[in-house]
């Protein structure tokens, strides 16, 4: 991650601008290319599973998982880049909650949670089990159904940590000008 140490030495030099500059072209970077990674797995899911496997089941249950675990692929990438400017300001707790939220607090228990829930109410979460392209057990459709919903709620969270960021470079960016004028 090359903006990790770019925004260390920015941050740590109270050049904020510069910080802000690089955290923009950052997430531009990564959202970009993770929009253009959603596209191909829209857009070309069975010919990317067909890759692995010929077998029709496979194939089908494997461009649902495809099209679940990267749904949203685009932010993805602003969840890391946000991760490794809390870890360039050295702030390791919030980096650290960012790093095992997604596949740990969240996804995990509801790995656990999702299958039963889903198999059990399948009458009335039939809408989101029928948003796949290809049929499912609901239970797997509860399954598949976890990471996107960790996903969403990572994504909460990191833009709750990055709104907090935000407001601190500000305040440490008004006081370092303030500090600046106090001694010409």
């Amino acid at each position: 991650l090359g903006f990790q140490p770019f925004a260390a030495y920015n941050y740590g030099a109270r050049n904020y601008k510069r910080v802000r500059e690089g955290l923009s072209i950052s997430l531009k970077w990564v959202v970009s290319f993770g929009f253009i990674g959603l596209a191909v797995f829209l857009l070309i899911p069975e010919q990317l599973m067909r890759i692995f496997s010929n077998d029709p089941v496979v194939i089908a249950y494997g461009v649902n998982n495809l099209l679940a675990y990267n749904i949203f692929l685009p932010l993805i990438g602003y969840m890391t880049i946000q991760t490794g400017l809390f870890q360039s300001f050295g702030k390791g707790k919030q980096a650290a909650v960012l790093a095992v939220v997604r596949q740990g607090l969240f996804f995990i228990p509801l790995l656990l949670i999702f299958p039963p829930l889903f198999t059990a109410f399948s009458s009335k979460l039939g809408w989101i089990i029928n948003i796949f392209p290809y049929e499912m057990p609901a239970g797997l459709a509860g399954i598949m159904t976890a990471q996107p919903v960790a996903d969403i709620l990572s994504i909460i969270l990191t833009a709750l940590f990055a709104y907090s960021i935000k407001k601190e470079i500000a305040v440490e960016e008004s006081t370092s000008t303030k500090r600046l004028e106090l001694e010409e």
